[in-house]
């Protein structure tokens, strides 16, 4: 999941950081209105029976979609993603409490980490494999539909406002979509400039792919 957090705002600061030149010419309302997601909505899906921990072990994999808007205040400047960063993600699920998590974006670059899981009343709780000892666990709720898909969602949305703070944002606001959409603003200082960037993402859905072993 952190991984993932990576993954996005990464995105963003190279949205941030592209274009971003001269003086823009935005509207008062167009700097305050939110990133509007340019993927398509996933449909809505009808609940099923909770997982157990064994039916979680095996491979795990979905598309994400991030739209991203940066606004940069002081020379009214927008800018919105034509069309949304997709990346591929996949979670590998072991026996002994070992994961690894791939994520390959649409231009073939591969991001990847591993660490420990648990599972547990329906949510699972990533460790990731950190130098950084106070790296904190990540604990989701999983929600798991008729189709076999699982989408997870963040149990605690302070914690993950608090490793984007953590990775250099001044100021972080997150909430989640009834669709499961998760919206995130930040502001960031760039080169002396303050930068808001809003971002969306899709549901993190889920389809089981294969074994492990």
């Amino acid at each position: 999941m952190k991984k993932i957090m990576t993954v996005t705002l990464v995105g963003a600061m190279c949205a941030m950081l592209s274009g971003c030149f001269g003086i823009g010419t935005a509207s008062s309302a167009e700097m305050a209105s939110d990133v509007d997601p340019t993927y398509a909505p996933l449909p809505p899906l009808v609940a099923g029976e909770p997982l157990g921990r064994e039916s979680i072990i095996g491979e795990w994999e979905g598309p994400v979609y991030v739209n991203t808007k940066v606004v940069l205040p002081r020379i009214r400047y927008v800018q919105n993603s034509r069309t949304a960063t997709a990346t591929k993600q996949t979670y590998r699920f072991f026996d002994d409490g070992k994961y690894v998590f791939t994520s390959r974006d649409q231009e073939g670059k591969e991001m990847s980490s591993n660490g420990d899981w648990t599972y547990e009343n329906g949510y699972l709780t990533i460790a990731e494999n950190k130098d950084d000892p106070d790296s904190p666990a990540m604990r989701m709720r999983v929600l798991c539909y008729d189709n076999g898909q699982v989408e997870f969602r963040v149990d605690d949305i302070s914690a993950y406002e608090s490793i984007i703070m953590k990775g250099g944002a001044e100021s972080v606001r997150a909430w989640y979509e009834t669709d499961g959409s998760l919206r995130t603003h930040m502001d960031i200082v760039n080169q002396g400039s303050k930068a808001t960037v809003k971002m969306i993402q899709s549901p993190l859905r889920f389809t089981r792919v294969g074994d492990v072993e």
